[in-house]
């Protein structure tokens, strides 16, 4: 299947509270080689049936998948701090709930400022939008 890989630059304005401060100071120095599931986006659960995921690749790349479409880019971190946008995405139609929640996250994703792990060893990225990730469950070995 040929895939349309474009970059998504959203110029969607999300209203959003200040950071709650749910994140503890225990920022990792490498996301390599983790990957993770969303949780919560700004204290909600994530909306539809698709939940959006993130993966580090060992060479610093970020992908996932938005809830309809996937997405990768190389994120810029520097300590806590991390910027991912702009990022490339397929450009599947998503509609309902799993479309609100993809325009949402790739929103948010691209507006993230930093990151910790917090005391239950949740990712949390934040700048004014809040987007909780636990980490993601590993396939059983076959």
């Amino acid at each position: 299947m040929k895939r349309v890989m474009a970059f998504l630059v959203l110029g969607v304005a999300l209203t959003a509270c200040a950071g709650t401060g749910t994140a503890s100071s225990h920022a990792t120095a490498s996301l390599n080689g983790t990957s993770w599931t969303l949780v919560e986006i700004d204290g909600r659960e994530p909306a539809g049936d698709a939940v959006p995921t993130l993966a580090f690749d060992e060479a610093g790349n970020v992908s996932g998948s938005a809830g309809c479409n996937t997405f990768m880019g190389t994120p810029t971190i520097e300590g806590s701090s991390i910027s991912m946008g702009p990022l490339g995405t397929t450009r599947v139609a998503c509609s309902g709930a799993a479309g609100l929640t993809e325009t949402a996250f790739l929103a948010a994703m691209n507006e993230v400022e930093s990151f910790a792990i917090d005391s239950q060893g949740r990712l949390v990225m934040e700048d004014g939008v809040v987007l909780v990730f636990e980490p993601a469950e590993e396939a059983p070995a076959s």
